[in-house]
């Protein structure tokens, strides 16, 4: 999700394909596994840092907060965004 006027920008991430604690699972996965997981989590380094030299608030959730607490998901982008005004 993005805010364009408030410029900030929400990411949702898959706890598996975006390596949720990876490097206590990580050995249990063929090494194609283990590169692609590697190369999304510098892929979300990457877009975090560019996003925030521009001026942008970056809020990343996982997938496993959502679930367990939508609530508190949501308090985390309203906080962003009343920070942001």
């Amino acid at each position: 999700m993005v805010f364009t006027k408030a410029r900030v920008a929400i990411f949702v991430d898959g706890d598996f394909w975006h390596g949720y604690r990876f490097c206590t699972w990580k050995d249990s996965l063929s090494e194609y596994w283990k590169i692609k997981i590697a190369r999304n989590q510098e892929r979300d380094a990457a877009a975090n840092c560019q996003l925030e030299q521009m001026g942008w608030k970056v809020v990343r959730l996982w997938q496993h907060e959502i679930e367990g607490d939508l609530e508190k998901s949501i308090d985390r982008i309203e906080l962003a965004l009343a920070q942001c005004r």
